[in-house]
């Protein structure tokens, strides 16, 4: 697994590739400026709760 992360490998885009991305992602996948966000993650629900 590293080795392909090293190689920067990208599989083929099947049609199940773009569903997943349709349905994953609120704004079309190649409309979202990837350097912008990188760093937003959504609010951590894991602690106590009263």
């Amino acid at each position: 697994m590293s080795y392909l992360y090293g190689k920067r490998f990208v599989g083929p885009i099947t049609p199940l590739i773009w569903q997943l991305r349709e349905e994953l992602y609120a704004e079309p996948y190649d409309q979202i400026n990837w350097r912008k966000v990188r760093h937003i993650c959504a609010k951590d629900l894991y602690y106590p709760h009263p």
